[in-house]
């Protein structure tokens, strides 16, 4: 083989793979299956910062003013079209007034939002959208937005 048929077949595997590359960067975030996290703090293990060595060896973390407890009410907006959620809802001056008071935990489907359902096998919300795995339905993709009050 010579070095120009050589440099033509290097030539057209190049442009090639760049082509795919510029092809799969079309399709959205929400269906690629190889992302299971955005915008999301790295794990790690659960430590907690007592104020004192007594306090530590109580191990009541409770007592401790270094202790946040998640449960209360909640200022909550549901969607039924997960496109429609609220953006930026998260900033500091978002205006929350509209939403609903909520109690966490505690699950909207429960709490009168959205379809409570429960299928050990098959998909749940089949008879909202026709599953077609790993598209997401724009439609029916029940979202809810959570604000500490």
């Amino acid at each position: 083989m010579s070095i120009r048929n050589i440099a033509n077949v290097s030539l057209c595997l190049a442009l090639l793979s760049v082509g795919n590359g510029v092809a799969a960067q079309n399709e959205s975030r929400w269906h690629n299956v190889d992302i299971n996290q955005q915008n999301r703090e790295p794990r790690r293990a659960a430590f907690f910062a007592y104020e004192t060595l007594d306090k530590a060896q109580s191990f009541d973390k409770k007592k401790s003013v270094n202790y946040l407890s998640m449960e209360g009410m909640w200022k909550f907006n549901f969607v039924k079209d997960h496109n429609k959620r609220p953006a930026n809802f998260y900033a500091a001056n978002y205006d929350d007034s509209e939403w609903k008071d909520f109690p966490v935990p505690g699950l909207f489907e429960l709490n009168g939002y959205g379809d409570a359902t429960y299928k050990n096998v098959g998909y749940a919300w089949a008879t909202q959208f026709d599953p077609n795995p790993p598209y997401i339905s724009e439609l029916n993709n029940y979202t809810g937005s959570y604000r500490r009050t």
